[in-house]
């Protein structure tokens, strides 16, 4: 049974940004690994525009929907490749005024460099590192990749613009996000999954007050996104399904009991004398068990989160500047 999956980047949310008067102009490359049990055991997606703008004059508090193109990858594995694990790189930029040729270039590099670095040499480091809880390590893998694909887009873009470079306000590296879905995900096959991308760009200033430089942060943006996992011609299984039903169940109930008293509300307005007692008295009977049910629903609400955390097992590469928000 061949397996579909889908990445896909929502929303961009701007916090704070410090590109002017004019606002922000940021766009996105997104890096898809898949790791699966066949031989080789990689495979990589990176189709997408070089530089497609999300907005023009982002400022903070604002928020944009991604484009489809830069911010959804989907696949499909074949019936006999059993995915284990899928990795995600996300990098946020700043368009300013580098030739299209230039950033073309770039983003070519920063695709060939993580098919490079991310082979499986290096992720089973990573894997190794933080099974030992050797956090230390998996920062300086993660810092050696980060260094390798920033030099590798800063040489591509300087080469093709030479010396005129110099004299340009070029795009602006925001910052980059790491993010892993673990095996348990695909094995309980969750239909879809929900996740968040911060990205922080921050700068040293000097002070000369004490006579060190002063890390600032600039910018500040959140990318909320989502995982999807079906098999192709099969069932999908919720395992909290159970907990599914029971929470429909409550709300129906409540629901139910609302409706009933907003009946019997318009019935009480059009009622004669004789008649009002009795609808007063259903009222009041049917209204005490609203708390009850509002209850319950909440209980039923809260089990089904619950089930669903027991069954999120995501977990980040490593340090990602601001980090990763997961949920």
């Amino acid at each position: 049974m061949a397996l579909n999956v889908g990445v896909v980047l929502e929303t961009l949310f701007c916090d704070k940004e410090s590109d002017g008067w004019g606002g922000s102009e940021p766009f996105l490359w997104q890096f898809i690994v898949a790791v699966t049990s066949n031989p080789g055991g990689l495979m990589f997606f990176h189709d997408g525009p070089a530089r497609l703008e999300i907005a023009q004059g982002m400022r903070g508090g604002d928020q944009r929907q991604i484009p489809t193109a830069s911010g959804e990858v989907r696949f499909q594995l074949p019936g006999d490749t059993q995915l284990t694990d899928l990795i995600l790189v996300a990098a946020l930029l700043e368009h300013d005024s580098t030739p299209d040729s230039a950033i073309r270039k770039g983003f070519t590099a920063f695709n060939a460099t993580l098919e490079s670095k991310l082979n499986t040499s290096t992720l089973l480091e990573l894997k190794g590192a933080k099974d030992n809880g050797d956090q230390s390590r998996v920062d300086q893998i993660v810092k050696e990749i980060r260094n390798a694909v920033t030099s590798a887009v800063t040489d591509a873009i300087a080469a093709d613009e030479g010396i005129s470079g110099l004299f340009i306000n070029n795009d602006d590296p925001i910052d980059s996000a790491f993010l892993t879905f673990s095996a348990n995900q695909f094995t309980h096959l969750i239909p879809s999954e929900r996740f968040t991308l911060r990205f922080a760009r921050k700068v040293k200033l000097a002070d000369w007050q004490h006579g060190q430089p002063v890390e600032v942060t600039t910018d500040l943006f959140q990318i909320d996104g989502r995982i999807d996992v079906n098999p192709t011609g099969g069932t999908v299984v919720d395992l909290c399904q159970a907990d599914v039903d029971r929470l429909k169940a409550a709300e129906d109930a409540l629901k139910g009991a609302q409706t009933q008293i907003t009946v019997l509300q318009q019935q009480l307005q059009h009622a004669t004398p004789q008649q009002k007692p009795a609808i007063i008295q259903q009222i009041q009977a049917i209204g005490a068990q609203i708390d009850g049910l509002i209850a319950a629903r909440d209980a039923a609400a809260a089990a089904l989160q619950a089930c669903r955390d027991r069954f999120r097992n995501h977990v980040p590469l490593g340090p990602t500047g601001p980090g990763v928000v997961l949920g």
